[in-house]
């Protein structure tokens, strides 16, 4: 049987090492892309918590109330073209 060197192995422990270090760093790029994704989405809108809500509506009578799943993100971009082309980003 024939033997495998040993500089073999460094070279599979070196490209494995470099392969996890770069699956890293682009996994940690993509999830602040995202977050800024998100974040720029949801920053024209104001959030009130299930608590405010008596009391903001109590305060303001012209309130749109606008719940939403934060996954959807073709839905929040069509909302907020609707929202910003009707000027209610004010109200909600």
């Amino acid at each position: 049987m024939r033997k495998i060197p040993a500089k073999n192995y460094i070279i599979c422990v070196i490209i494995s090492v470099i392969t996890l270090i770069l699956v890293y760093t682009l996994r940690h790029s993509y999830l602040k892309t995202q977050e800024k994704i998100d974040n720029k989405y949801m920053s024209f809108l104001s959030e009130i918590l299930d608590s405010e809500i008596d009391n903001y509506v109590v305060d303001s009578k012209d309130v749109m109330i606008y719940i939403t799943d934060l996954s959807n993100k073709e839905l929040l971009k069509k909302i907020k073209q609707e929202f910003t082309k009707n000027n209610y980003s004010k109200q909600i």
